[in-house]
């Protein structure tokens, strides 16, 4: 018997199975635990040059926009040069 997984749906929770999270949109899925904000850092090794660090600000604010258009809500973003 395939795995079941628990998502929530409105304010209800539900059980899927994992082909259903191609539809997550479409169905109007959540967290089965709520929506939950947060802060994400990256970590990378600055190479002095201004395009690396575009590269992960723009990666880091794709992510977030995932992160949102799931209906997961936000995640404010930092920078850490090391």
């Amino acid at each position: 018997m395939p795995p079941k997984l628990s998502v929530g749906k409105g304010d209800a929770i539900i059980t899927v199975l994992p082909p259903a999270l191609r539809f997550w949109e479409k169905l109007g899925l959540g967290p089965k635990s709520g929506e939950k904000d947060g802060t994400v850092f990256v970590l990378f090794a600055d190479d002095g040059e201004q395009h690396r660090q575009l590269e992960v600000a723009n990666w880091l604010a794709s992510v977030c926009n995932a992160y949102e258009v799931c209906s997961y809500t936000f995640l404010l973003t930092g920078i850490l040069m090391v």
